[in-house]
């Protein structure tokens, strides 16, 4: 099978609860809603690519038990190739637990279970060197390094969205995954992290010295930053009401900059196509409520 991107990284449970307020210490309040939905950051991107029109594939693993087979029917149900799954007996499957309050920002825990068993003999060399693109999120630093040595030797785009697991390391670390990087996804928060710089312009520059290709900075009501060629661009978001839940916007943005990237289009056409699919996704609860290529495109057509 011939795939437009593969992508790697976690499969969880979300449980979702809306709330007014954030608790305070030992207070106990009601939450006005909750649902409980499939997730991981990973995986959310793989539909989302799907959604927006290429063929997507995904690499991760689930515990042997009744959540299994719910999450990988999610993924089969979007189009998402899912032969790559490892059905793992020695625990169980993740879980997130997400509270969001009115405003649309969220509160979370993880239970990681078996997606902490993901390792790079989980990477069939064989899968991947066929696609023309992959995306690793929320991996481990040496399952990253692994990803982009076998992207580098396949001419592949390689796409990493590090989370806080691999950005806790130091820069000159992580320098050599870093080089071979085509496409680096990273919250603000984390950009001064990783690089431990104090403004965004500081910590995107450090990012850049080490090879890093294009920087894509998500930085939520903001906007984002692109930065390549040693240039730094800023998109603003697509003001966008109601925000219902925010859950997921960072992989819907990472999906469509992916998908536009894949066809052609540059950097910053690449990101103002992502701030409007990232905008339409918060208006529904949800981490999976990802746009579909028409309701994009026709609200891009709408505004121009």
């Amino acid at each position: 099978m011939s795939l437009d991107v593969i992508c790697i990284g976690n499969l969880n449970i979300d449980v979702i609860a809306y709330i007014n307020h954030i608790p305070d210490l030992d207070e106990s309040i009601y939450a006005s809603n909750l649902t409980i939905s499939p997730g991981g950051s990973a995986a959310n991107t793989a539909v989302g690519i799907s959604r927006l029109g290429l063929k997507s594939g995904f690499i991760g693993r689930v515990g042997a038990d009744p959540y299994s087979q719910l999450l990988i029917k999610s993924l089969m149900d979007e189009g998402v190739d899912t032969s790559h799954i490892v059905v793992d007996n020695t625990g169980n499957t993740g879980f997130v637990i997400v509270l969001v309050d009115r405003s649309g920002v969220r509160r979370i825990i993880r239970w990681p279970g078996v997606n902490l068993n993901l390792s790079p003999l989980d990477i069939d060399e064989e899968y991947i060197r066929k696609a023309k693109a992959i995306h690793a999120s929320g991996v481990k630093a040496n399952i990253a390094y692994s990803i982009a040595n076998l992207c580098d030797r396949y001419k592949l785009i390689f796409c990493w969205d590090p989370g806080l697991i691999a950005v806790r390391e130091e820069l000159n670390n992580l320098a050599e995954t870093l080089s071979k990087t085509s496409i680096l996804f990273i919250s603000e928060a984390e950009s001064k992290i990783l690089t431990g710089a104090s403004s965004i312009n500081e910590a995107i520059l450090k990012i850049l010295d080490v090879g890093v290709k294009i920087v894509a900075v998500k930085a939520g009501i903001k906007g984002s930053y692109i930065a390549f060629n040693n240039n730094i661009h800023y998109i603003p978001a697509v003001k966008i009401k109601p925000i219902i839940d925010t859950t997921g916007a960072g992989d819907t943005y990472a999906a469509a900059f992916i998908v536009q990237t894949l066809e052609g289009k540059d950097p910053i056409q690449s990101a103002k196509y992502a701030s409007v699919a990232s905008a339409l996704k918060v208006r529904l609860s949800g981490a999976r409520n990802i746009p579909r290529r028409e309701e994009v495109e026709k609200f891009i057509k709408n505004i121009l």
